[in-house]
């Protein structure tokens, strides 16, 4: 599981996470919310794909690794 520390520390950076079942999530992090933020208890980050106007949510838990890109 990342830790807050972690997941905080990627935003406003371009980023390319790996999940734990595989799959793949590249964009810019301009979210981040704490365990206490978040109803289901889990901090979380918001992903904002290429050419995209909307974001994703990735769950601490969920994530296996965060690699930062230059992208």
């Amino acid at each position: 599981k990342m830790t807050e520390r972690e997941l905080f520390d990627c935003l406003g950076k371009n980023v390319k996470i790996i999940f734990k079942d595989g799959q793949i999530l590249e964009g810019f992090c301009e979210g981040f919310d704490t365990e206490n933020d978040n109803a289901p208890r889990k901090a979380s980050i918001d992903i904002r794909q290429k050419n995209s106007s909307h974001c994703v949510v990735a769950f601490a838990d969920e994530i296996e690794k965060i690699e930062l890109t230059d992208n």
